[in-house]
């Protein structure tokens, strides 16, 4: 038997793969109503995301709502929304909104921040409408929705564009820089041609000019 133990020992890191498998394991998404005063209550199950042919869908369990939750309602009083592997409760991702914008909210938006691999392994939570200013809006009698209308948006890692470097200018042995040649002027560029018409003037002199007396 002892033979066989180094193809066991071989399969065990194949079958962890599989069970961690990003593309094929679900992902829970766990959610609860928590006061920074108050213990902090168990995250409860509000769905999955499931990987589907490269993008993430959102499987809702059912209607939620926090009735029996006996919070302050105020701006300290948050709703969180976090990622969980599989059926597991302990969340590797959490993000929050105030709990008092759910009373008017219809929709909310996972944004999920993905590897190379394709898991999702950040959460960015949203809910609208809300506020402009951010601010609690007073509830006579608040209460929390039921369903939401949920949507998933899934950013895949991008790499920048690389950066264009100039070439070094050219340096003297010294490691100074060369300095560019100076400019010539007029006269330093064109002076052997003036100097050729003006030797030719000379050469040539002025043309004779016909006596009065001859005829």
């Amino acid at each position: 038997m002892l033979f066989l133990l180094p193809f066991i020992l071989a399969a065990v890191p194949v079958v962890v793969a599989q069970l961690h498998d990003p593309h094929t394991a679900q992902v829970s998404v766990l959610h609860r109503i928590i006061h920074p005063t108050l213990p902090a209550p168990a995250f409860d199950r509000r769905g999955t995301l499931e990987l589907v042919e490269g993008s993430y869908v959102y499987h809702q369990d059912g209607p939620f709502d926090f009735e029996d939750a006996i919070l302050p309602q105020d701006d300290a009083t948050l709703y969180q929304v976090a990622l969980a592997f599989d059926n597991s409760y302990d969340p590797y991702a959490i993000s929050a909104v105030k709990a008092c914008h759910l009373a008017r909210a219809t929709h909310d938006a996972l944004h999920l921040a993905l590897t190379t691999d394709g898991s999702a392994f950040a959460l960015d939570y949203f809910v609208s409408p809300t506020p402009h200013n951010g601010a609690c809006l007073e509830q006579p009698h608040p209460s929390y929705p039921v369903a939401l209308n949920t949507t998933v948006h899934a950013r895949s890692p991008s790499v920048p564009p690389p950066p264009v470097l100039r070439e070094p200018p050219p340096v003297t042995p010294a490691g100074e820089p060369v300095q560019p040649p100076a400019q010539k002027s007029f006269i330093s560029k064109y002076w052997l041609y003036i100097v050729v018409a003006v030797v030719a003037l000379l050469v040539t002199g002025p043309a004779d000019e016909p006596s009065s007396g001859s005829k």
